[in-house]
């Protein structure tokens, strides 16, 4: 839902306020890259704003739903990768809906799996969740790296058109 949202607002954006070249999403992921690296300090924005407890009463599917498109947003609650600046930039870019909602939708879906293997394990009774989230913080460090190669990859594409 979340994914929809930002991929529809993204578009919309793109198609009807500005409609940036392809060498401006090359900027971005070389920028993006540089910020991965450290050589250029980039914090990762974060909200403070968390789903209140008091939504519990719209029940457990509904609780979820909202949290789960909150989340799927990337920009509300945290912005987990600076990956997510070069998709919305790409996203001004394109001229059909679907390729950006279905790279979005992957993004949300990626971001949204340690939080479902952790829910699980949780309502299972597991009572050691941190190390499954010392494994996942492991996972994650180790895909950084693909992450920055992708984008220097994207960089590279875009910045040669």
């Amino acid at each position: 839902m979340g994914a929809t949202v930002t991929a529809s607002v993204v578009y919309g954006v793109g198609r009807y306020v500005v409609h940036p070249s392809p060498r401006v999403v090359g900027l971005v992921a070389l920028v993006t890259v540089l910020g991965g690296t450290g050589l250029i300090p980039i914090p990762l924005p974060e909200s403070k704003w968390a789903v209140p407890r008091s939504w519990r009463r719209f029940g457990h599917v509904l609780y979820a739903a909202i949290f789960g498109g909150i989340l799927g947003l990337g920009f509300v609650t945290a912005v987990a990768s600076l990956a997510l600046y070069t998709i919305v930039a790409w996203g001004l870019t394109v001229a059909i809906w679907l390729p950006l909602w279905i790279v979005l939708l992957m993004f949300a879906v990626a971001r949204s799996v340690p939080l479902l293997v952790v829910a699980a394990r949780a309502h299972l009774g597991d009572g050691y969740l941190l190390k499954l989230l010392c494994s996942l913080q492991r996972v994650a460090s180790r895909t950084f790296f693909l992450e920055l190669g992708l984008l220097g990859m994207t960089a590279a594409v875009f910045l040669s058109v």
